[in-house]
């Protein structure tokens, strides 16, 4: 054998058997279609030692379903999820066309949210999640050259994937979460992607509550969300959410002119609050969102708790179709209900609602500064309202430049702690990348490589022979 050895008959042979191993290690954890090898500048399609720990941290099945079309695939988007669901065996891939049957099936797990082309949606036995296209990339671009010349000229142009996928399997798996309850079964406002992700972001799960007669509010709930009921709350489901208040529970409340308030203002009163209907418009310039739609408020923020962070980063809320809210006559030691949004002192209230001809103000317009915003504090009890139903709607959201959000999740951290968040995953930079950066199957190399050294030593050993 030694012999053997020496004379170097058997080392195209060992050559061999090394490269067979190679080839069926890669194909044990890639399978034959394998992954490719990354050759990306900043290693877009790379997976993070953080990732790479989320993954295999796993201790339940999660499903990762990318919806995609063919003309619409991103070949980093492809090769990272094909990576990630690599990583673990809980973790399945499949990638689903929008336009295909099997779409009707995944509707459920969107609660509410439109299932678009480019989107990731990651499903877990206890919750689910939709990963959009803005958490998956982010970008900025010359607004200029856009809008002067139709030309789209990124500034930025960040990969963001890794660390969505990351906080995408933290949330759907955690058992420790506190549950946001929203109320169903009054033709509530149905949720939109600004809720979901709103709660995501900060590790909040959303679920849906419809109480029956004589049911309590679930103990495990953190708060409870009621968005513009569209028909009466029944007595019993009011007698539901005082008596929880009572005990230290906690509430969000989102109501509009048409909110159909029959056994709410028993709710409201009992803390110091109540409704004064009507359609609120400020004549002030610089308090609506423009000229034309003055309607749409922009109110000013009193110093509170809830408030605070808005004050300090300099945001201002946008409040479009708002009614006003003003203190009842419940008085109490120990309640204490403090106004947050005020309009200025040239606004009045549009009474008949059902039939405005002008936005001016006419005779009969009750004209005075209004509050549309409140939060009442009692021991360990909050009950914040804010007289806008679409508060946090996608368009009026995106219109605030995040200043509603940033509202609605500082009321809601007074209510209760949001759970402590991993550290970012670095987002990765994909400008001056090529498209076609991971065009190299990692088993063609595997292959290919170490075929042409052998060649190459084929070659020389004949030479010298």
């Amino acid at each position: 054998m030694k012999k053997l050895l020496r004379s170097g008959k058997i080392r195209p042979l060992i050559v061999v058997a090394v490269l067979v191993l190679v080839v069926a290690l890669n194909a044990a954890l890639g399978g034959l279609n394998g992954l490719h090898v990354d050759l990306t500048k900043n290693r877009a399609a790379t997976l993070d030692a953080a990732t790479l720990s989320a993954a295999r941290a796993l201790e339940e099945p999660v499903r990762l379903y990318a919806i995609e079309s063919e003309e619409n695939r991103n070949v980093w988007l492809d090769e990272l999820l094909a990576r990630f669901a690599a990583a673990s065996s809980r973790l399945t891939l499949e990638t689903v066309d929008p336009e295909s049957p099997r779409m009707e099936s995944l509707h459920d797990y969107a609660a509410g949210q439109e299932l678009v082309d480019g989107s990731v949606l990651v499903v877990s036995d206890r919750r689910s999640v939709l990963l959009t296209v803005d958490d998956l990339f982010s970008y900025d671009y010359d607004q200029t050259a856009y809008y002067y010349y139709g030309v789209m000229q990124y500034t930025r142009a960040d990969f963001t994937a890794q660390d969505a996928l990351c906080r995408a399997l933290s949330y759907v798996t955690r058992s420790d979460m506190p549950v946001l309850y929203a109320l169903s079964g009054h033709g509530e406002n149905g949720w939109d992607g600004t809720l979901n992700a709103l709660c995501f972001r900060n590790g909040v799960a959303l679920e849906t509550l419809e109480l029956a007669d004589g049911q309590a509010v679930p103990a495990d709930a953190a708060a409870v969300l009621l968005d513009n009921p569209a028909s009466p709350v029944g007595e019993s489901t009011v007698d539901a959410l005082l008596d929880y208040l009572k005990d230290g529970g906690d509430m969000l409340l989102l109501t509009s002119y048409n909110t159909d308030f029959t056994g709410l203002d028993r709710l409201v009163e009992y803390y110091g609050m109540a409704r004064k209907t009507g359609l609120v418009i400020d004549n002030d310039a610089a308090h609506v969102y423009s000229s034309d739609y003055k309607y749409y408020l922009k109110p000013d923020l009193r110093d509170h708790p809830v408030t605070a962070p808005l004050i300090e980063a300099g945001q201002r809320v946008i409040m479009p179709v708002a009614e006003a809210i003003e203190r009842s006559d419940v008085r109490r030691a120990g309640l204490n209900a403090q106004p947050l949004l005020l309009t200025t002192d040239q606004a009045y209230i549009k009474l008949n609602t059902q039939a405005v001809a002008t936005l001016d103000r006419e005779e009969g317009d009750e004209p005075g500064r209004f509050m549309l915003g409140m939060a009442a504090v009692e021991g360990d009890t909050h009950l914040t309202w804010f007289s806008c139903a679409t508060l946090i709607a996608a368009g009026v959201s995106t219109a605030s430049g995040g200043a509603n959000d940033a509202l609605v999740t500082s009321a809601l951290r007074q209510m209760f702690d949001f759970p402590a968040q991993a550290e970012a995953v670095p987002a990765v930079s994909l400008l001056n990348d090529p498209t076609s950066l991971p065009a190299v199957p990692a088993l063609a190399a595997l292959i290919a490589l170490p075929l042409v050294c052998l060649l190459i030593g084929l070659i020389r050993r004949r030479k010298l022979s």
